[in-house]
C-alpha cells in the first residue's frame, strides 16, 4: 500500500490529468470541428 504522502500525491495527479484532459478536449474539439467546417467548405467549392 502507498504511504499517505505518495498516496495524496497520486491522487491530485489524477484529478488533475482528469481535468486537465477535460479542459483540452471542451477547447480543442470546437476549434476542430470549426477547422473542418472551414476546410470541407474550401473543398467542396
Amino acid at each position: 500500500m502507498l504511504n499517505p504522502i505518495e498516496q495524496r500525491k497520486w491522487i491530485s495527479n489524477y484529478f488533475f490529468g482528469r481535468i486537465g484532459s477535460f479542459i483540452f478536449i471542451k477547447t480543442y474539439v470546437p476549434n476542430l470541428r470549426c477547422f473542418l467546417k472551414k476546410s470541407t467548405s474550401e473543398f467542396l467549392g
